[in-house]
Order: C-alpha cells, then structure tokens, then sequence
C-alpha cells in the first residue's frame, strides 16, 4: 500500500473502512473478473491473506462500518450520514 496516497487519504478526506467477514466477502468478489489479484483457484484463501496483510492500513481509517448485516442502501445511509456529522 502506498504510505504517500495513504497520507493525503487521512490528511484531506474522510475514510471508511467497510469491514465484511472473509466469508460474505469470497462470496460477492467469486465471480468479479476485474479483481487480478482473486483470479486464481483458490480464492478464499487469497482474500485472506490479503486481509491479514492489509488490516492494519484499514484499522487506521477514520471510520469503520461493520457490513456483514448490511445492503447497499443500508451501507451507503451510513456513509452520508458519517459526511453529515
């Protein structure tokens, strides 16, 4: 992850870390063709290794939506309503 893009990120604009378990998360990216990272066979596996290497970088977002329990719609009501604030 770059550290000079994550900088301008915390610096200048609001960011939301949209937390998913591994599970809810294989299943929705499964058949995402423009994930190059996840093309391989085993997908899951990938995800979280990828997960454990980035958790750290997301933990430092200025909010953290928890959307396992969540639709779109439900998600996108708390982004505008964490910009309201």
């Amino acid at each position: 992850m770059n550290e000079i893009i994550r900088a301008n990120v915390l610096k200048n604009a609001i960011s939301v870390w949209l937390d998913v378990d591994i599970d809810i998360l294989n299943k929705r990216v499964k058949w995402n063709q423009k994930r190059p990272l996840l093309k391989k066979e085993n997908d899951k596996k990938i995800l979280e290794k990828l997960y454990k290497k980035r958790k750290e970088f997301y933990k430092q977002a200025n909010y953290k939506i928890a959307c396992n329990k969540l639709n779109k719609q439900d998600v996108v009501k708390k982004i505008l309503a964490l910009y309201a604030r």
